[in-house]
């Protein structure tokens, strides 16, 4: 397949309108936080450099998560783009395990959920993230939280990020 290298067609398509509300994760983060103890693993200190850029055309957003949980590495990338018949977002995920999985973000009143499933145990869990910002876009906090049945959450997750100025490389 050969790219092509000329100057965008005046009937080229345009990304959705509705991807702009992605725009607010858009920069570098250092997060930190918490696992509770449970099915996901032991009690550990979370850390991480995160990142969110455009794919040229801005169809697609890149996130890119590096980090610790505890002593193990936790590292995954993920293509954000946007389903307009269905309104959402969806998201593919490759962690450093060798794991791939497609979640969903919803978003809500400036609210983001994030869901989809893990492994945990053995056993298929249902997971959801709800990420908020505050400080005018500088902090992201995010309450991550896994059920068997759909109806009893349990947190298994605290992170809270912080945005880096536009022009300090992480």
């Amino acid at each position: 397949m050969e790219l092509e290298t000329t100057e965008p067609k005046a009937n080229a398509p345009k990304p959705d309108a509705a991807l702009r509300k992605l725009e607010v994760f858009v920069g570098k983060w250092t997060s930190e936080g918490r696992q509770h103890e449970g099915a996901v693993g032991p009690a550990a200190k979370i850390i991480a450099a995160e990142s969110y850029e455009w794919l040229k055309g801005e169809f697609f957003l890149n996130h890119r998560f590096d980090g610790r949980v505890g002593e193990g590495v936790a590292a995954c990338i993920e293509i954000i783009g946007y389903d307009p018949q269905a309104d959402v977002y969806p998201v593919h995920t490759f962690y450093n395990t060798g794991v791939a999985t497609e979640w969903e973000y919803r978003e809500r009143d400036g609210a983001w959920t994030l869901t989809g499933g893990w492994e945990m145990g053995g056993k298929p869990m249902q997971v959801r993230a709800t990420l908020k910002f505050s400080d005018g876009g500088q902090t992201m906090t995010g309450k991550w939280e896994h059920s068997a049945d759909g109806s009893n959450w349990q947190t298994f997750w605290d992170v809270k990020a912080t945005k880096a100025p536009a022009n300090v490389a992480h």
